[in-house]
This record gives C-alpha cells, structure tokens and sequence, in this order.
C-alpha cells in the first residue's frame, strides 16, 4: 500500500542507517498532479480523489519490489528508488508521465489527461536529514508547477549547500486542460 508521512519518514532514516552500513545512492521522486485544484472545481472533488487514486495506480503498475509509494499530508505522492542515480529516477519519471498520459482518467463520461509536475534528488550521503530531502523534492515541484507543469525538474545541494534545479521538458500539455469524450478507435497494427 501507500504509505503515510510517519511511515515514509521512518522508512527514509532506515534506509539512510542502511546507506552508512552500505553504500549507494538513492532517489526520491515527488509528485504532483498538475491543475488538481481546478479539476476540484470542474469536476468535483470526487473527480479530485479519483484523479489521485488513478495516479496512484499508475505508478503502482511500475513499481520494482525493493520501490515505495508514499504520500505527504500536502496531497504529494513521493516515491521511493533505492540504488538509483537521479538520472535513473528521472527515467522513471518521463515514464510516469507518458504511461499517466496513455491512461486518462474517465471521470462523468469524459476522458481527462493527467498530467504531473515532478521533482527528483537523489540521496549520495547517509547525512542527508529525510525532511531535508523531501523539501528538496518539493521544491523541484514547485518549479515545474511555476514553468507550466507535466515536467520533471531535479533538484541538487551543491558543495555550498546551494540548491541546483535543473530538467527538462516531458513534452506534455499541462494539466486537465483537455478534456476529451472517450473514443472507441482500434489501436494501429
């Protein structure tokens, strides 16, 4: 299942004890779903919840056994890669992104495209305090929610303990700004 900000918590200084004993880098992956408030508005905070328990899924669908799901009490969903560089957790995000966009959510008889703004860091010392690290995600979001959302932005302390955003573009409209009615075409050969 998911888990709750206590549990993320402790599953993170666990595995920041498991790090000194053993070394390799770790990522978090933080997420947002982009225009969640106006979907709330649009369709109804049923449509709110659906929209997250349907993200929910879809990263679920991807997940290796050694990976966790979380979520914080600001609605995020945090995703736990142990033993992956940033890039590799980047790599799982432009994934995300494209398998959250092949899987719109139907909602009242309608086709709603999700999409997510995401932030990566990874973890390359056991000293790293877990809520450090997941304000580090956080503000990776926030920079992809302010450059238009459906982008994954890596977010690094540098030697001075300066925060270093970077990333690219997923490629993908932001948002539930198109909503569409189902179509019932054949995939091509």
């Amino acid at each position: 299942g998911t888990l709750n900000m206590r549990s993320l918590l402790a599953l993170l200084k666990d595995e920041g004890e498991r790090m000194r004993r053993t070394p390799s880098e770790q990522s978090l992956l933080m997420c947002e779903v982009d225009q969640f408030a106006g979907l709330n508005q649009k369709l109804g905070f049923a449509a709110g919840d659906a929209a997250l328990r349907h993200t929910t899924s879809v990263i679920g669908r991807s997940l290796r056994k050694t990976d966790r799901l979380g979520r914080t009490p600001r609605g995020e969903l945090v995703l736990f890669l142990p033993v992956t560089p940033a890039v590799g957790a980047t790599l799982v995000a432009e994934r995300t992104q494209a398998a959250l966009r092949a899987s719109p959510l139907l909602v009242n008889g309608q086709s709603v495209v999700l999409t997510l703004s995401m932030g990566v860091s990874s973890r390359e010392s056991a000293s790293t305090d877990a809520e450090a690290w997941l304000d580090l995600c956080r503000q990776g979001v926030e920079r992809a929610r302010r450059e238009g959302g459906a982008r994954v932005r890596v977010a690094r302390l540098s030697a001075a303990q300066d925060i270093n955003i970077s990333g690219a573009e997923t490629g993908l409209a932001p948002g539930v700004a198109r909503t569409q009615r189902p179509t019932t075409r054949t995939p091509a050969a």
